[in-house]
């Protein structure tokens, strides 16, 4: 998912910037009509739920609040990529993989898998 901010005023468009290449953001509703800050919270399988006010005018993102992780957790010890393989009918389904920075890829080691199916 993309968010594309537009200022209506002067036709200026951006996109909000997610740091990784699978993740889930929530726009959560603003009570204040009149801000320049649009809220959302942003989550992905190494990075813990976190909320942040995104500035429409100049782009930042400003961290309010990460829920925190017990037991030592780092996520910069983490890499997560998204994938794609051809399914029969020639469509590419999504693939999310997530290991621990030095993990030899070479086709050896265990790995779980999950499904998620989307109807359409």
């Amino acid at each position: 998912m993309k968010v594309k901010i537009i200022n209506l005023t002067n036709k200026k468009e951006h996109y909000v910037n997610f740091p990784e290449e699978a993740y889930t953001p929530w726009i959560i509703d603003n009570h204040e009509y009149d801000t320049e800050f649009l809220r959302y919270r942003y989550t992905s399988l190494i990075t813990p739920p976190s909320w942040y006010d995104h500035n429409m005018e100049t782009g930042e993102d400003i961290l309010l609040k990460q829920q925190e992780v017990l037991g030592g957790y780092n996520k910069e010890d983490y890499i997560t990529e998204r994938k794609f393989a051809p399914a029969k009918d020639g469509k590419r389904v999504p693939i999310t993989l997530v290991y621990k920075k030095g993990l030899k890829l070479n086709g050896g080691n265990p790995c779980i898998c999950t499904l998620t199916v989307l109807m359409e």
